[in-house]
């Protein structure tokens, strides 16, 4: 072996050890940022009504990822109506070093969801949670999906997966845009479901327009309403039994904070509707008997050919629940309870 070679070998092997020893100290270097960026993300989340805790925290991952474990963490949000508590026995974060700012988030194990809104609780177990969150602070996109939702109690709700999405959205600071949905619903047993206990899915896609404060829940809400705070649902869809549903509508508060609403959809399965509003004592016959001959001859077939779909129209105004033929009058279906805040 010539002199040069041995010399280029060591250099070579020099320039290898130098490069590595830079890439651990910037690793490392990261791995403590990560650590003490901890109470400043907790900070953030405080900000906007969340509290969070858990055990100590332990970043591994060396060398190709960050990965950060967090022990025993549980998610509040006390203030809020209902009030929230998640508690699991393990969040995981992992990123590429060169791809910090996407996370893929997991709860790999079984954890607990508490919601409650004055006397009335729920509880469930959780089966697993995965997600990403790529970006960072209040300008970063969570995307979650949280499967096998199972409520404890004797007669449970349950849900094969739930999914959330929060982004900001782009023309309006003060707004955020959700997606949210659930797929393969077990209702409760009773009371008894108006078109059974099975929903395939229930689906949205909107914007948050102006954000809540994280303040006990009539104030927060008088103070969103009086900053002219909506939400914009730009698609919804509902598949429940014999019912699908497509469709948009507005919602916001009226002075004594109870909900107005206003949208239009795509409705297929009227019939069904009619036999059950009539069953449960929601709608008269005569009324039945003139909505069914009025939405039969307005109806036309669905894309699939396999049924008709009518465009309706619904609204949400002092307590009544009213709907009907897109452009005709509309019907008061329902009488809805008021909300009661509790601190109002």
């Amino acid at each position: 072996m010539s002199l040069r070679f041995r010399i280029a070998a060591v250099l070579a092997m020099l320039v290898l050890a130098v490069a590595g020893g830079a890439y651990a100290w910037f690793w490392h270097r990261i791995a403590d940022d990560i650590r003490a960026g901890l109470p400043v993300w907790a900070a953030g989340l405080a900000t906007e009504g969340l509290r969070i805790s858990h055990g100590p925290a332990a970043v591994s991952g060396f060398p190709l990822s960050f990965r950060i474990e967090l022990p025993s963490p549980v998610l509040e949000r006390m203030r809020a109506y209902p009030s929230a508590r998640w508690s699991g026995q393990r969040l995981i974060g992992t990123a590429r070093p060169w791809r910090l700012a996407e996370w893929v988030i997991a709860v790999p194990e079984q954890s607990r969801l508490d919601l409650a809104a004055g006397r009335d609780r729920w509880q469930a177990t959780v089966g697993g949670v995965e997600g990403t969150f790529t970006g960072g602070g209040a300008g970063g996109i969570l995307a979650l999906v949280a499967r096998d939702v199972a409520g404890t109690d004797s007669d449970p709700l349950t849900i094969a997966a739930v999914r959330l999405r929060l982004a900001p959205d782009p023309g309006r600071p003060a707004a955020t845009a959700i997606g949210l949905g659930a797929d393969v619903i077990r209702l409760p047993a009773r009371p008894e479901p108006l078109f059974g206990r099975d929903v395939a899915t229930v689906a949205g896609e909107g914007v948050l327009v102006e954000r809540i404060p994280p303040l006990p829940p009539a104030a927060a809400l008088e103070a969103w309403r009086s900053a002219g705070g909506t939400v914009d649902v730009s698609r919804f869809r509902v598949v429940w039994g014999p019912v699908r549903a497509e469709g948009a509508f507005t919602l916001a508060l009226d002075r004594a904070l109870q909900p107005i609403l206003a949208g239009t959809a795509e409705v297929a399965g009227h019939d069904a509707i009619l036999d059950r509003l009539v069953a449960t004592d929601r709608l008269g016959r005569m009324e039945a008997f003139g909505l069914r001959a009025l939405l039969g001859a307005i109806a036309r077939p669905t894309g699939d050919g396999t049924g008709q779909t009518v465009s309706a129209q619904f609204s949400v105004q002092d307590g009544t629940l009213s709907a009907g033929p897109a452009g005709a009058g509309a019907f008061k279906l329902l009488t809805l309870p008021p909300i009661a805040w509790p601190d109002r």
